[in-house]
Order: structure tokens, then C-alpha cells, then sequence
């Protein structure tokens, strides 16, 4: 795409009108990948893309991207966006299970996955137990939800972590929840009652909501 495809493109398609050739330039050195293509003043395919995908291209108003409602209640007074069987992407009972899962769900704000634990031949895995799906390495899993858990929003993330293993992979989970975590990771505070009395307080915390079924 030429920096005139590329105004034709911007006026016509998508009515920003006065786009000068200035700004076309300034966004394919923003955007195109290819140094070759910047050199010659083009707009490639994933150049493209990304542009489409950013800021630039945004039908949504800045306005309403800013949360305007009270953040400041307890964490019980508000709806979220809850996944259930996260890492199935296909069907519940013989589909693939996948890390892509968590990350879609993730970069989709939604605030409640949920991890099965079962015990595996070399360790936890993460699967729809009894069923043919496939399974995954809890370390994996783990990792995943730590790399897309606050890009999307910085608001609490809320694991949803059933165990159906021994005492032993219970121990091993647990101690890889803290090193993968960190800092992340929500540690209540047996004095403190009013724990969950605001949501603004809780921004960049992962909660474990743990569910024994061993």
C-alpha cells in the first residue's frame, strides 16, 4: 500500500478527513515491520494489520473506554466476566485443551478463570478430567495467566483452581502458584476483616479460589 492507497484509505474508508501525506508517513514508520517498506514510503500486510487494530482505527470514544462507575465497593457488589473450562477451545469432552484459552480469555478482561488440576505421569496437569481432552502442564498454565492476567485490566483476577491431586502434587502446586506469582499473588491478612471491602485496593492481585475435590 503507497502513502496515496494508504490516504485514499484513511479519508475513504475511514472518514478522517484532511489526512495529509505527512500523516501517512508518520504512520507507516509507526507500524509497518519492514525496514525495506518504510524506506519506500509502503504499508505492508502486517503493517496493515497493526494499524488496524490500533488507536488509529478506533471506533470506540476514549470516553467510553474510562470507567466512570464507583470502584471503591466491596469486591461481592459487582458482576465480572467468569470463563468456565478456559483452556477448552473446542468442546467439552474430546476437543484440544490449549493455552490460547487463557490468553483470549484474558485479553477479553474477563476476571474468573478456571484451572482443573489432576494428577499426571510427571506432575499436575490441567485437563477435563475423565474425558478425552487433551492436557496441559500446570507450569504452562501458570505461566500463561501470569503474562496476560493485567493487560486487558487491572482489575483482580480471580482463579478458580480445582484440585483432584495427591497430597504431594497439592504441595508442588501450591509452591508454584508463590514463585510464578509473586508479588502478584493475594495473601490475606488474618487481621485485616474488611479485606474484600474495595475493589480499587485489590487492582494487580491474583485471588485463588480453591476448590478440593481429591
Amino acid at each position: 500500500m503507497s502513502l496515496e492507497d494508504l490516504q485514499l484509505f484513511l479519508e475513504g474508508e475511514e472518514g478522517i478527513c484532511g489526512t495529509s501525506v505527512e500523516d501517512c508517513e508518520r504512520l507507516i514508520c509507526k507500524y509497518e515491520r519492514s525496514e525495506d517498506a518504510i524506506n519506500n514510503k509502503q504499508l505492508l500486510i502486517d503493517g496493515f494489520t497493526q494499524l488496524l487494530l490500533s488507536e488509529e482505527c478506533d471506533i470506540s470514544s476514549v470516553v467510553h473506554k474510562q470507567i466512570c462507575q464507583d470502584m471503591t465497593q466491596p469486591l461481592s457488589h459487582y458482576f465480572i466476566a467468569t470463563s468456565h473450562n478456559t483452556y477448552l477451545v473446542e468442546d467439552q469432552l474430546k476437543g484440544p485443551s490449549s493455552l490460547e484459552g487463557y490468553a483470549k480469555a484474558l485479553l477479553q478482561s474477563c476476571r474468573c478463570i478456571k484451572v482443573d488440576c489432576w494428577d499426571g505421569v510427571s506432575g499436575p496437569v490441567v485437563y477435563h478430567g475423565n474425558t478425552l481432552t487433551s492436557k496441559l502442564a500446570i507450569e504452562d498454565v501458570f505461566q500463561t495467566i501470569n503474562e496476560y492476567a493485567f493487560i486487558a485490566s487491572e482489575y483482580p483476577l480471580i482463579i478458580h483452581l480445582e484440585n483432584h491431586c495427591s497430597l504431594s502434587n497439592q504441595k508442588y502446586i501450591a509452591s508454584l502458584i508463590k514463585q510464578t506469582f509473586d508479588a502478584k499473588l493475594y495473601t490475606p491478612d488474618n487481621d485485616d476483616e474488611n479485606a474484600f471491602n474495595c475493589l480499587e485496593d485489590l487492582k494487580g492481585k491474583i485471588i485463588i479460589q480453591y476448590e478440593n475435590k481429591y
